[in-house]
C-alpha cells in the first residue's frame, strides 16, 4: 500500500514538521512514510488490535524517538482538539463498522489545512469497487 501521490504532495508542502495520526495504522507503513517524506515530528498510530505494533515499532526505527502507538478504537481516537496536520486511514474506513463516524472523527481531529486521504487503489477488480466507493462517498467530503 502507498499513499496517493495527492496526500504526499501535501505532506510536503505542510508548513513545519507535520503531526501525523495513522488510523488502523497496522504496521503504520503509510504513517512513516509521510513521516519520512516530512520529517514529521510526530506519528501517533492507533489501531484497535495491538498485535501489529511489534512489527510497527520495528519499522520505526527509521524515524526515530518520533512514534507512539496506541491501541485503540479509531471512532473514539485519544485526541480532543484539532491539532493533527495528516490523518492517514489504509483500509480503515473498509474494515470499521461506521465509516461516516470515522470520517467524522478524522475532520475533528484535523486542524484547518490538514489533510487526509486513502491510499492508491489499482483500477480493477475488488480493489476498482473500493476506489469508486472512496470517491463516490469519501473525496467529496
Amino acid at each position: 500500500m502507498e499513499a496517493h501521490p495527492d496526500l504526499k504532495g501535501r505532506v510536503k508542502r505542510t508548513p513545519g514538521r507535520p503531526y501525523i495520526v495513522g488510523l488502523a495504522c497496522g504496521t503504520c507503513d503509510l504513517g512513516i512514510s509521510l513521516g519520512l517524506l516530512a520529517d514529521s515530528r510526530l506519528i501517533l498510530g492507533i489501531d484497535l488490535s495491538g498485535l501489529m505494533f511489534s512489527e510497527a515499532k520495528a519499522r520505526a526505527t527509521r524515524v526515530p524517538g518520533r512514534s507512539v502507538f496506541a491501541a485503540c478504537d479509531i471512532l473514539a481516537p485519544p485526541l480532543a482538539d484539532p491539532t493533527v496536520d495528516v490523518v492517514t486511514l489504509g483500509y480503515g474506513l473498509r474494515n470499521t463498522g461506521d465509516a461516516n463516524l470515522a470520517l467524522a472523527e478524522v475532520a475533528h481531529m484535523l486542524k484547518p489545512g490538514g489533510c487526509t486521504r486513502e491510499p492508491r487503489f489499482p483500477s480493477t477488480g475488488w480493489s476498482s469497487l473500493a476506489r469508486n466507493f472512496f470517491v463516490a462517498h469519501v473525496e467529496r467530503r
